[in-house]
């Protein structure tokens, strides 16, 4: 409301939802390192069950990975409303904030 004074509470996605939306959908659109690669300091194993050796290189492309027919059904449209209500993706799946 006017006169109320801003917090970080008053920012968050339960009361600024499609401020939220807006901010997610930029973001998966237009992803701040639109490629980006990491070294495995040890085996490992992805989720999707593909082995990693120690020393390898994965290249991703979040670029790529926000314009992901199987995961946002129409994902050329700008839609704040698809992350509404929030629910957090994994870290592999929106990976902006690596």
């Amino acid at each position: 409301p006017p006169g109320t004074p801003m917090d970080w509470k008053s920012l968050s996605p339960n009361e600024m939802p499609y401020l939220h939306g807006v901010i997610y959908e930029a973001l998966r659109l237009w992803p701040p390192v639109p490629f980006d690669t990491k070294m495995a300091f040890e085996d490992d194993v992805l989720p999707g069950g593909w082995k990693v050796p120690k020393f390898a290189t994965v290249a991703f492309i979040p670029y790529n990975m926000g314009r992901d027919a199987q995961r946002y059904p129409e994902p050329l449209n700008f839609r704040p409303e698809r992350w509404i209500p929030f629910n957090a993706p994994p870290q592999h799946e929106f990976p902006v904030f690596q």
